[in-house]
C-alpha cells in the first residue's frame, strides 16, 4: 500500500512540474502574443497617418483589405464617434456653413433690370422708379489668365543737340532681371509649389492647357531658384533676430535629394526648424541628421531650447544652453499604450494628469497671462500635478513589460524628466513643441508631390523659401504681396536693409501705415 501510494505522489509531483512547465511556456507565448499584438497596432497607426490611432482594430482591418484606401478616407473614417465606429457607419456631415463672406475680397456688382412689363405702373403707365436693391453675394472666382507683358521704356534724344546723346527710361525693379517671367509669375511658380504643393511639371502642364504654350520646366525652375536665392539673404537676417532671443524649438524632418554620384537611389538629407513659437521659423538643411547641424546653427545662442528626445539636442552647448522636453511626445507614448490595451487603467489616469496640465496652459492662454503671472499659475498648481504624474509614471514602470509599449512610454518619460520640469522654471517657454512641429508638417505633405529635392546645391534656396512662407503664415502675412514688395531689386540694396526686410519688420510697417 505504501508502495502504490509512494508511487502515486511521484506522479503528482511529476504532472505538477509538467504542468507548471506548460503554464510558464503560455505565459511566455502570451507575453510575445501581446507585444507583436502592440508592435503590429503600432504599425497600423503609423501607416495611415496621424489620425489613424483614433481607429479601431476592425478598422485597421478593413483598410489592410483595401489597399487603394486613400489618407482623406482614412482621416474622415477616423473622425466618427465610438459608438459609430462600432456600426462602421458614415460620417456625420459638417453641418457649418459660410453665412458672411470677407469684407476685404474686392466687390463686382452685377445689376440686373426688372422685366420691360415691370418698370411701368400698371394704372397710370408712368415708369416705376428703383427705390432699393435686392442684394445677395457669393463668391466668384476668375479662371488664371496668361499673357505677354510687353515693356516699353522711352528713349529720348535732342533733335538739335546730338553729342547730349540718347537717355532711357529706367527698367522697373525686377526679381531675376534676365528671365522671361514678370515677378507676378515667378511669385506665383513658387507659391504653388512650396505652399500648394503642386510639381513644376504640374505647373507646365497646366500653362500648356490653358495657352498651348509648352513651356520648359526649366524656365520656371530657375527664376523660383533665383528668388530662393534672394530669400536666403533675408533669412540670414531672420537668423540672427531668432539667436539674440532666448527662447527656440527645434525639430527635424527628411527629404530625398537626387545624388548624381549616387546610381540608382536617392540621398537621404535632413531639413532642421528653428524657430520661436510666437517669431520667426528658419529651415537649414543638413545631408546627415548628426550633430554637426544643431551645433554649427546654435553655437551663438543662449537660453532654452526645445526639442524631443533625440540624442543630438542633448548636452549641446551645456554652459549656455539649456534643454528641454516635449510633453507632447511624453502624451503620445501614453496615449498609443492606452490605445493598444495594454494595461489601460494605468495609461488612463497618466493621461489624464497630462490632460490637467495642458488645461491649465489652456487657461492661460485664454486669459491672456503674461510670462510672470504664467510662472505663479504654474509653481501653484502644475508644479503639484508634475510630481503626482511622476509618482503615476513611476507605478506603471513597476508593473509594466520592459519592451511593452506602456514599458517603453514610462522609460521615456523617465528619462526625459529633468528636461521636462524646465517649464515649471520659465514663464516664456511652452509645455511642448507643437508649434514647431506644425511647422515642419507641411513640408512631409510638399514631399509626397514633389517627391524630392533637385540637389545638394539647391537645397539651400529651397529651405529659404519654405523658412519665409512658413514665417508669413505663421503671423498671417499676405506672402504674395510680401514677396512682391521685397524681391523685386533686393540684389541691388546694401545688406544693412536687411533687416528691415524681414516679414516681421515687413509686417509692422504695414500695420503702421493707416496711422502715418
Amino acid at each position: 500500500m505504501s508502495e502504490s501510494s509512494s508511487h502515486i505522489e511521484e506522479r503528482l509531483t511529476k504532472l505538477e512540474n509538467e504542468n507548471k512547465f506548460l503554464f510558464q511556456q503560455l505565459e511566455q507565448r502570451d507575453l510575445m502574443n501581446r507585444l507583436l499584438t502592440e508592435e503590429i497596432r503600432l504599425l497600423q497607426m503609423e501607416r495611415y497617418g496621424k489620425k489613424a490611432e483614433k481607429l479601431s482594430d476592425a478598422q485597421l482591418q478593413m483598410f489592410d483589405e483595401e489597399p487603394g484606401v486613400l489618407e482623406a478616407e482614412v482621416e474622415q473614417e477616423a473622425e466618427l464617434t465610438e459608438e459609430k465606429k462600432k456600426l462602421n457607419s458614415a460620417p456625420r456631415k459638417r453641418t457649418r456653413t459660410l453665412s458672411k463672406l470677407p469684407d476685404n475680397l474686392p466687390r463686382e456688382e452685377v445689376i440686373i433690370p426688372c422685366a420691360p412689363e415691370d418698370c411701368h405702373c400698371a394704372k397710370c403707365g408712368r415708369e416705376k422708379s428703383v427705390i432699393d436693391y435686392e442684394t445677395t453675394e457669393q463668391l466668384g472666382c476668375k479662371p488664371i489668365e496668361f499673357f505677354v507683358r510687353v515693356t516699353k521704356r522711352e528713349k529720348r534724344a535732342c533733335s538739335k543737340c546730338k553729342t547730349q546723346g540718347v537717355h532711357t527710361a529706367a527698367s522697373p525693379p525686377r526679381i531675376q532681371p534676365k528671365s522671361m517671367l514678370t515677378n507676378e509669375l515667378i511669385v506665383d511658380t513658387l507659391l504653388r509649389k512650396y505652399r500648394d504643393h503642386t510639381p513644376i511639371y504640374r505647373q507646365c502642364q497646366s500653362i500648356f492647357q490653358e495657352t498651348g504654350l509648352d513651356l520648359p520646366a526649366a524656365n520656371l525652375n530657375g527664376p523660383m531658384l533665383h528668388a530662393g536665392w534672394l530669400c536666403g539673404a533675408i533669412v540670414d537676417a531672420m537668423r540672427v533676430d531668432l539667436l539674440q532671443g532666448s527662447y527656440i524649438q527645434a525639430d527635424e524632418t527628411p527629404v530625398q535629394v537626387i545624388d548624381r554620384s549616387k546610381k540608382g537611389k536617392n540621398h537621404q538629407g535632413y531639413i532642421f526648424e528653428y524657430s520661436h513659437p510666437a517669431g520667426n521659423v528658419i529651415f537649414k538643411y543638413q545631408s546627415g541628421r548628426g550633430r554637426a547641424g544643431p551645433q554649427k546653427f546654435l553655437k551663438d545662442f543662449s537660453g532654452v531650447l526645445q526639442t524631443d528626445g533625440y540624442q543630438v539636442y542633448k548636452d549641446l552647448y551645456p554652459a549656455q544652453i539649456q534643454r528641454m522636453a516635449c510633453m507632447a511626445h511624453v502624451r503620445r507614448k501614453f496615449y498609443d499604450a492606452q490605445k493598444l490595451g495594454t494595461q489601460d487603467s494605468l495609461a488612463q489616469e497618466i493621461l489624464e494628469t497630462i490632460q490637467e496640465l495642458y488645461r491649465l496652459e489652456r487657461e492661460a492662454r485664454e486669459q491672456g497671462l503674461s510670462a510672470e503671472s504664467r510662472l505663479e499659475l504654474r509653481e501653484e498648481k502644475s508644479q503639484p500635478l508634475m510630481s503626482e504624474l511622476k509618482i503615476k509614471i513611476n507605478a506603471a514602470w513597476q508593473k509594466a513589460l520592459p519592451k511593452s509599449a506602456l514599458g517603453k512610454a514610462c522609460e521615456y518619460a523617465l528619462g526625459q524628466w529633468s528636461a521636462l520640469e524646465t517649464y515649471l522654471k520659465n514663464g516664456a517657454v511652452e509645455i511642448d513643441n507643437n508649434r514647431c512641429e506644425q511647422g515642419i508638417r507641411p513640408i512631409a505633405l510638399g514631399r509626397k508631390n514633389w517627391m524630392h529635392i533637385g540637389s545638394h546645391d539647391s537645397a539651400p534656396k529651397i529651405t529659404a523659401i519654405m523658412s519665409i512662407l512658413e514665417t508669413c503664415k505663421r503671423h498671417q502675412i499676405n506672402t504674395r504681396d510680401y514677396l512682391l514688395d521685397v524681391l523685386p531689386g533686393l540684389e541691388d540694396r546694401p545688406h544693412k536693409d536687411l533687416p528691415n526686410l524681414t516679414p516681421l519688420a515687413w509686417k509692422a510697417r504695414q500695420v503702421a501705415l493707416p496711422a502715418q
